[in-house]
């Protein structure tokens, strides 16, 4: 039997573990905020990168992840996890990222976010 440590992807689609925001939330105002400064003018950009990942325009570690179009910015935490940090640090550690692009977030607001994305 084989085991898998990690999130495991293939040529269509990408497993992604983040703490951030859904564009299916309550809270779309701020996740179309954080997009307009993470990927202004989204829509007339060629600005996916596949596997569900599109490309930023600042430096952050904040991600954008979709398929035909974003539906979730975050942290990506698989490398986080090593660090033991608690969902409340993860929390934190967003807010100050997003606080950082000029885009306040009600400290209530990011989750723990998990799924597949992709072109698939």
């Amino acid at each position: 039997m084989k085991i898998r440590n990690g999130l495991v992807s293939n040529s269509s689609s990408s497993s992604f573990m983040i703490v951030g925001l859904s564009g299916y939330s309550r809270e779309g105002r701020k996740f179309q905020e954080l997009l307009e400064v993470l990927i202004p003018d989204w829509e007339d950009n060629e600005c996916y990168s596949g596997h569900g990942v599109f490309d930023v325009a600042v430096e952050t570690t904040i991600e954008v992840l979709g398929g035909d179009e974003p539906s979730y910015i975050g942290i990506p935490i698989e490398k986080l996890l090593e660090q033991n940090l608690t969902l409340s640090q993860l929390r934190e550690l967003f807010i100050r990222e997003a606080k950082k692009l000029g885009v306040e977030i009600d400290p209530r607001t990011p989750q723990l976010l998990y799924g597949e994305v992709g072109t698939g």
